[in-house]
């Protein structure tokens, strides 16, 4: 599913580094940083990281958004109906060798431990990512350029799972930032 998504671009993985298959993303991310603050500091520029943890974020996967998201996300109606039926009416109980508990029934989040909870998780929270990358924001962000002279386009948010980084060269331009993420 992973590889659909990447082929046909329905996913973003330039913010977002968690959860993809042959990319280092914390080492790419930390490094850019690394980067930012390094040519920051040589040339004296302002700069303001805010550093960010969603609490709990993988328990706040409300099931009923699923649905939507597959299909924003264009997985096969087939495919859907079956990620669906997993967490429809969920319930699940704790095993231990002499022990089991009743069923509990789970109404939100998405399972830790298995190959669809953090993809299920990415795919929610790419909706809030396509909003960060929006063009109309990107001029608070570094431009930098690669080896071959080529500008990449200016980057002011680093997404690692449920953990952030954003990264602007003024405290109003950080705040705007900041604030357009709680809409």
């Amino acid at each position: 599913m992973f590889n659909f998504l990447k082929q046909n671009n329905f996913i973003e993985n330039q913010i977002q580094k968690s959860f993809t298959s042959n990319t280092s993303g914390t080492i790419e991310h930390t490094s850019f940083m690394s980067h930012v603050v390094d040519k920051a500091r040589i040339k004296q520029w302002s700069l303001v990281i805010s550093l960010l943890d969603l609490k709990k974020a993988f328990r706040e996967v409300h099931h009923n958004l699923i649905k939507p998201v597959l299909s924003y996300h264009h997985i096969p109606s087939h495919i859907q109906a079956l990620i669906y039926s997993l967490y429809l009416d969920f319930k699940t109980s704790i095993v231990i060798e002499y022990f089991q508990t009743p069923a509990i029934s789970v109404h939100q989040g998405v399972l830790q431990g298995d190959c669809l909870g953090p993809l299920l998780f990415n795919l929610c929270f790419n909706i809030c990512i396509q909003f960060i990358k929006a063009e109309k924001f990107q001029d608070p962000g570094f431009s930098v350029h690669n080896g071959s002279g080529r500008m990449f386009q200016p980057v002011h948010w680093f997404q690692f799972a449920d953990d952030a980084a954003v990264i602007i060269s003024g405290e109003k331009e950080n705040q705007f930032q900041l604030n357009r993420f709680t809409m």
